[in-house]
C-alpha cells in the first residue's frame, strides 16, 4: 500500500474490480478499504455476503439454463397436484424451461420500460401462464397409465358445474355435442368430446374454485368463483367459445 500499511492477505475477500471496466457497486465497496472508512470487521462482513451472493448468483443462473431435477420437482409440486413420476418430470421440464426465461425476460423488458419511462415505482408485469400448455401436459402424464382411472373421482359439484355449463351452450350448440372429461387437476367441458375443442375447465376441487375460460388462441384464462351459480356469469363467453370452433372449421 502507499502508506507502507502491510496488505491484508490470507482470505478470498470476494471483491475483484477493472479500473477500466466496473460497477457503480463495486465503487462504493472500495470505499470501504479507504483510510478514513477502514474497518476490518466491515470488511469481512462484506467479504462474506459477497462471497455467498455471488455463489448464488451463479447456482441462480445454473437453474435458469438447465433446471435440477430438485428445482422442478419443487416448482412442479406446486402447480401438479398428482405423483411427480418420471414421466410426469419429462412432460413439464420443457414447459419448465420456458417458464424460468420467458419471466426473466418479462422481468427485464419491464424494468428497461420503466427506466425509459423514468418511473421506477411501475409494477411487475402480470406474468400470464399460458394453462392450456401446462395442463396439456398434466393430462398427456394421467392419461399415459401412469395413473389409473380409479385415482379420478368426480365429485357432485363438478356434475352440477358440467350441467350448468350444458344448460347456457345449448343455446348455441346441439346438447349431444357437449361432452365432459374428468381429471385429477380439473373437470374439462368439451365439444364434441375432443380435447382440442375445450369451452371451459372446472377448478372446483380445491379451497378457492376456479372456471378456466378460453380465447381463441385456446389460452386458459383462470377466473376465481365463489359458488356454481356464478359461472352464468360468463355465459356469453361460455357459448361464443363453443360457437368458436364451428367457424374455424368452416
Amino acid at each position: 500500500k502507499p502508506d507502507g500499511t502491510p496488505p491484508i492477505t490470507g482470505g478470498n475477500f470476494g471483491l475483484r474490480s477493472d479500473m477500466l471496466n466496473y460497477r457503480p457497486a463495486q465503487v462504493e465497496e472500495l470505499k470501504k478499504f479507504a483510510n478514513t472508512n477502514f474497518d476490518m470487521t466491515s470488511i469481512l462482513e462484506t467479504a462474506s455476503d459477497l462471497k455467498y451472493g455471488s455463489l448464488l448468483m451463479r447456482e441462480i443462473a445454473t437453474e435458469v439454463e438447465t433446471p435440477s431435477d430438485e428445482f422442478m420437482r419443487m416448482l412442479i409440486g406446486r402447480v401438479y397436484e398428482g405423483k411427480i413420476t418420471a414421466n410426469v418430470l419429462n412432460k413439464f421440464t420443457p414447459l419448465v424451461q420456458k417458464a424460468i426465461k420467458d419471466t426473466v425476460r418479462e422481468l427485464v423488458n419491464q424494468r428497461l420500460t420503466s427506466a425509459m419511462d423514468d418511473s421506477s415505482k411501475s409494477p411487475l408485469p402480470a406474468v400470464r401462464a399460458d394453462m392450456s400448455e401446462v395442463d396439456e401436459a398434466v393430462e398427456v402424464a394421467e392419461d399415459d397409465g401412469t395413473s389409473g382411472l380409479e385415482d379420478i373421482v368426480t365429485t357432485q359439484d363438478e356434475i352440477d358445474g358440467y350441467q350448468i355449463v350444458r344448460a347456457i351452450v345449448r343455446e348455441v350448440v346441439k346438447v349431444d355435442r357437449i361432452h365432459m372429461r374428468d381429471a385429477k387437476s380439473y373437470c374439462a367441458v368439451l365439444l364434441d368430446d375432443n380435447n382440442r375443442k375445450p369451452i371451459c375447465r372446472l377448478h372446483l376441487n380445491r379451497t378457492i374454485r376456479y372456471i378456466g375460460l378460453f380465447d381463441g388462441d385456446k389460452k386458459e384464462t383462470r377466473v376465481q368463483i365463489d359458488c356454481l351459480d356464478d359461472i352464468f356469469t360468463y355465459a356469453n363467453q361460455l357459448k361464443a367459445t363453443a360457437m368458436q370452433y364451428d367457424k374455424s372449421a368452416e
